[in-house]
């Protein structure tokens, strides 16, 4: 584990009277220039026009696709077998042409790669599948995010429950001051901790959902059940909305949220 990532997880155990106040600390301190110069970035993109945020992806993909091609005997043996070693790539045209890799692909060839952070999936298709991510990686992902989030009347100090299908174990729920957000512990069910989780919608004054849209739609259906409809209603009252990752929501779980 590197330094940074242990820092994080010793970080992630401070409590909520101490941790709110680190939570306030601006991200553009915590993660730096590129931080800052990707949410410039970011907004100049809200402007562009569909030819310009067009070339804007492609001149990106090209960067990489060519770096990959000289850098990496996998790629290139991709590619060739793909007959794209020699794609010029200038258009989305030009990046459908480009195989697409799998998770199968990925591990086998792990051990030709390497970053600053080893990650991993979810696991939510049957096996965690592990991947670099280097060094900058956070200060781009978090300036897009806030970006996106912004629209919606986000604010970083804004308290946030995330359900994203973690373990906790034996805990309901815990504080990350990282994110200020309540992580819930989505391998119990609520009514098994209904009592707990009223008193930190009173305590606390939650205004987003944050994570995966089934995991999202399963806590709001376990709310139903420990609550009713109209006891979640008052649960949520303080909740402005949701942030959704990963996953595009079924019509079914658009349904559920609107309500």
């Amino acid at each position: 584990m590197s330094a940074k990532q242990t820092i994080k997880s010793l970080v992630e155990q401070i409590p909520f009277p101490v941790g709110w106040l680190m939570a306030c600390v601006p991200f553009s301190w915590r993660l730096g220039k590129v931080y800052v110069r990707m949410k410039e970035e970011c907004a100049r993109a809200i402007e562009w026009s569909d030819a310009q945020r067009e070339q804007y992806s492609v001149e990106k993909f090209r960067v990489i696709f060519d770096y990959a091609r000289e850098h990496f005997p996998c790629y290139r043996e991709l590619y060739e077998k793909a007959g794209v070693l020699d794609l010029e790539v200038k258009s989305f045209a030009d990046i459908a042409k480009v195989p697409i890799i799998d998770k199968v692909w990925v591990r086998k060839h792990f051990l030709e790669f390497n970053g600053a952070y080893r990650l991993n999936t979810g696991g939510s298709s049957g096996e965690p599948t592990a991947f670099w991510g280097d060094r900058d990686c956070w200060a781009r992902e978090w300036a897009h995010m806030h970006t996106i989030w912004e629209m919606l009347g986000y604010d970083y100090r804004d308290l946030k429950l995330a359900i994203r299908g973690r373990n906790l174990g034996r805990r309901p729920f815990s504080y990350n001051p990282v994110h200020n957000e309540y992580i819930i512990n989505t391998y119990l069910n609520v009514k098994d901790y209904a009592a707990k989780l009223t008193r930190l919608f009173v305590k606390r004054n939650i205004k987003w959902f944050h994570g995966y849209p089934s995991s999202i739609y399963q806590f709001i259906l376990e709310c139903e059940e420990a609550y009713g409809k109209d006891g979640t209603h008052e649960l949520f009252k303080s909740v402005c909305g949701l942030l959704l990752s990963s996953e595009f929501p079924l019509p079914y779980m658009k349904e559920k949220f609107n309500e």
